[in-house]
């Protein structure tokens, strides 16, 4: 799962992490993967997730909304 902590303070350390030896250079390139711990964006497998994060946000973006704005 590709994730964001919005406050981007602490990163995600487990299995799939920005260090993690599981990263190939395709998969990185196919998911956009940035390699900067304190971005904010993480992936994690649903294992993980499961165990680590008891409750969750979920924000739609929609970006016809932002023209809209305009």
């Amino acid at each position: 799962m590709k994730v964001r902590n919005p406050w981007g303070r602490k990163a995600w350390e487990g299995r799939w992490s920005y260090k993690s030896h599981l990263w190939t250079p395709e998969l990185r390139k196919a998911l956009d993967f940035i390699n900067d711990p304190l971005d904010g964006t993480f992936f994690v497998c649903q294992e993980d997730f499961c165990l680590y994060f008891d409750h969750v946000n979920i924000c739609r973006i929609n970006l016809a909304y932002k023209n809209s704005w305009i």
